[in-house]
């Protein structure tokens, strides 16, 4: 469906695009190397492609996360990426990672688990890790907020105490995470202002009679912690 969208604006003869992938796809690639419409990532790069992209820095944002999680006491971390094949989901898992490494846990204290990016599939996915008794967690660490709703419904119906028993954390800073209850611990992306910036290099692209440098932009998010921590 993307890929009939792309070719869609394409035919259309559009000035120019900015582009929210939802993975990387070497078909999509393929097309955007050999068309002559100026673009920008939002939110996404690939080293298959030199290109303008404006991106929020999602090592630094799950390495803070988890670093905060292992600073509080919790040991066993479990972490729910719904895109790991996107630029953005390798990048989180690689910051989870890293932060397991800096304070001295073994590897195998981080667990990966994938899902739908829907409620439901996160919340099915949360029920079945913990009846998983050989699935051992103390915090949970979700792809955003949107997932981690799911989540703390699923915890609290098998009467899982939140944050004393098993920690939540979110990603994105949605409005509602701050009224949830407990209220959602979370990731914060500068999400006006990728938008804002990119649509700037776009337009400074269109506006230019010259061939302008690549602007590849990384915005750091910042760590908002509430009651699920």
């Amino acid at each position: 469906m993307e890929l009939q969208l792309f070719r869609l604006l394409r035919a259309k003869r559009v000035d120019g695009m900015l582009i929210y992938p939802a993975q990387e796809d070497d078909r999509y690639i393929d097309e955007l190397c050999h068309i002559s419409i100026p673009f920008v990532f939002l939110n996404r790069h690939t080293d298959a492609l030199q290109s303008d992209y404006v991106i929020n820095d999602n090592i630094h944002g799950t390495c803070s996360a988890v670093s905060e999680l292992i600073q509080r006491g919790y040991k066993q971390i479990t972490y729910v990426c719904a895109k790991p094949m996107a630029s953005s989901g390798k990048e989180r898992i690689k910051g989870c990672r890293k932060a397991v490494k800096q304070h001295g846990l073994p590897a195998e204290n981080l667990t990966i688990l994938t899902c739908e990016e829907t409620i439901p599939s996160c919340y099915d996915l949360v029920k079945r890790t913990i009846r998983d008794t050989t699935h051992h967690m103390d915090a949970l660490f979700l792809w955003d907020d949107k997932l981690a709703i799911g989540a703390i419904k699923a915890l609290l119906e098998e009467g899982i105490q939140i944050p004393e028993e098993v920690a939540v954390v979110g990603y994105d800073d949605i409005e509602i995470a701050e009224f949830m209850y407990p209220s959602l611990t979370t990731v914060r992306q500068p999400t006006y202002q990728i938008g804002q910036t990119a649509t700037r290099i776009l337009l400074d692209k269109l506006e230019s009679k010259e061939e302008l440098d690549l602007q590849q932009v990384i915005l750091k998010p910042e760590l908002i912690v509430r009651d699920t921590t």
